[in-house]
């Protein structure tokens, strides 16, 4: 997109962004002016639609023009300072937003002392002395200016599947932590079952009974809540993530090199996004909450295979080829589905190119005859 625009012709960009439409949202929200200008030096590729939609107003200019830019994919860093001599050793990049005692702006250059600054509300240039004024000024980070997001946040910088799963750190710790109770009360429920033959029916005593069937109904419930939350989690932050893995695959697909493209047919462009979709439905689907679930199964198993003995060897024996069956059924399950995918691909694109290079076929039902041969070809490539 960037390769459409002109950015050297600052004076039709800024036409684009003083049109009559967009006055009364500058009335409005002035604010919007200053960010448009900042945008605008920033060589930003949008429109005056795309700022319009993305503003946020806060609750100070500051936290709107912090939080418009940040819906943006830009980073902003805010830092106080009581005088512009604090300024003397900074790395500054201008425009930045400037929040001084009465006065908000665009903060242009500083020269001697003397900032000038762009009044988005009376929209207009002005000086002002900032020697012993405190202000803040909040910067657009040079990272984010140019690939549009924050820096990496994990060790490994070029790793962005690692620093997409960091982002969700905390939704991981809750998970774990509910996944945790939800097998502790799902283990509590055997031991009230035990409960009932041990003391409810060798006293008969019906309140016994009462209560302790109370209490299993109680851990049933509990348990159905901390499932609840935890299917909450999966949906939102999992969708989110989902979002952000495909938005980033993507994006490096059609950034590729043409060398490594140019030869590539497109069988096997779709098999490739096909794989990246299984991978995508991997870390999102709500099976993968049974990941979480197999640690303390492990420990619970440890737990009874301790207090039985060996009379618990037959349990995991049993548990073991049930693995190795569920392992081996998913591996040929997998190469299945990876044969078929990437043999539809396959027909799809011989038939495409079957069809483009076919002027007419005058006097037959072409309609049917390719609906025919695909769903022949299709049931070949299954079976």
């Amino acid at each position: 997109m960037t390769i459409l625009i002109d950015f050297n012709n600052v004076g039709q960009r800024l036409k684009d962004f003083e049109s009559e439409e967009f006055e009364h949202r500058y009335a409005e929200s002035p604010l919007l002016r200053g960010l448009a200008y900042t945008l605008i030096s920033l060589e930003w590729e949008g429109t005056p639609e795309i700022l319009s939609d993305a503003f946020t107003p806060g609750e100070v200019d500051q936290n709107g023009f912090e939080l418009t830019l940040s819906r943006l994919g830009y980073q902003c860093r805010t830092t106080h300072y009581s005088s512009a001599s604090d300024l003397a050793d900074k790395d500054i990049h201008f425009p930045c937003f400037i929040e001084l005692e009465k006065f908000s702006a665009v903060l242009m250059s500083i020269d001697n002392g003397e900032g000038v600054l762009f009044d988005y509300r009376n929209n207009n240039t002005v000086t002002v002395s900032l020697v012993d004024v405190p202000f803040a000024i909040t910067v657009v980070s040079e990272y984010s200016k140019l690939f549009r997001e924050p820096p990496p946040e994990s060790q490994d910088k070029s790793n962005w599947i690692k620093y997409a799963f960091y982002r969700y750190n905390n939704e991981f710790k809750s998970l774990v932590f509910l996944s945790l109770v939800i097998n502790i009360l799902s283990a509590l429920q055997p031991f009230f079952i035990m409960g009932v033959y041990n003391f409810a029916l060798s006293s008969s005593s019906i309140p016994t009974l009462y209560w302790l069937t109370s209490f299993a109904l109680f851990l049933a419930f509990s348990e159905y809540i901390f499932r609840r939350v935890r299917m909450k989690v999966l949906a939102t932050s999992g969708q989110d993530l989902a979002v952000h893995i495909s938005r980033n695959v993507i994006a490096k697909l059609l950034w590729l090199p043409y060398s490594m493209t140019s030869s590539a047919g497109v069988s096997s462009q779709m098999a490739r996004l096909k794989d990246i979709d299984q991978f995508r439905k991997l870390v999102t689907a709500e099976s993968t909450l049974s990941y979480f679930d197999l640690p303390f199964v492990v420990l619970f198993i440890v737990a009874i295979t301790i207090l039985s003995g060996y009379a618990a060897l037959t349990v995991l024996v049993g548990i073991l080829l049930m693995i190795v069956f569920c392992l081996y059924s998913r591996y040929l399950y997998t190469q299945a589905t990876s044969k078929s995918s990437r043999a539809n691909a396959m027909v799809s694109y011989q038939w495409n190119e079957l069809l483009r290079g076919i002027t007419t076929l005058q006097g037959l039902p072409l309609l049917r005859i390719i609906q025919s041969r695909f769903k022949a070809a299709h049931e070949q490539s299954i079976f």
